[in-house]
């Protein structure tokens, strides 16, 4: 199919806490994909956490995230064809991906073909499961809304009869006449 290997550099990306955990889990990110068969890594290096600064567009420090820290690891990977390569991609998310060898590449209509039809049917899952998950909080957010509805009616309905029974203006007449006194035979 493709007659060079294919060498890549992915750039990995993480953000969490404690700064301690997001280093390790990003290790064991390394390892793991040290062990996946279509890739062979060649270099790694996991680079120390630092303190996440979250920034508006002119550079000045939004609120929040102060506890986060962020890292990120540079893996140098061997692939034999590029379906690999993108299968490596979908399946961990680097934020960067270098090709640095072959330089120049010839595809049959046949390998182009498997590629784009693998990204398609790798893009359709993923639009699935972001379909569900957005019908899932459509319907929670439905049931959410009708609960909290049924709540404000229930408060209305004991907070009238409270007042029908506390309020002093409205007495019934009935309250007002003096009760008579049964009289002794």
């Amino acid at each position: 199919m493709f007659e060079k290997k294919i060498r890549a550099i992915m750039i990995l990306e993480m953000l969490g806490r404690p700064k301690e955990h997001i280093i390790n889990v990003m290790n064991q990110l390394v390892q793991e994909i040290s062990t996946v068969k279509i890739a062979k890594v060649i270099n790694s290096k996991v680079h120390d956490a630092k303190p996440f600064e979250n920034k508006d567009k002119n550079g000045k420090i939004i609120p929040g995230g102060e506890d986060l820290f962020t890292t990120f690891a540079e893996i140098e990977v061997e692939v034999n064809t590029p379906i690999d390569l993108l299968g490596l991609c979908f399946q961990y998310m680097p934020a960067n991906v270098e090709v640095i060898e072959p330089e120049d590449f010839k595809f049959k209509n046949i390998d182009f073909n498997s590629m784009v039809n693998e990204i398609l049917r790798r893009l359709h899952n993923y639009d699935a499961v972001a379909k569900s998950a957005l019908m899932n909080n459509q319907l929670l957010a439905k049931k959410l809304n009708e609960m909290q509805e049924e709540k404000n009616n229930r408060a209305v309905i004991q907070d009238s009869s409270i007042s029908l029974t506390t309020n002093p203006e409205k007495k019934s007449k009935a309250a007002k006449k003096p009760v008579k006194k049964a009289k002794k035979k």
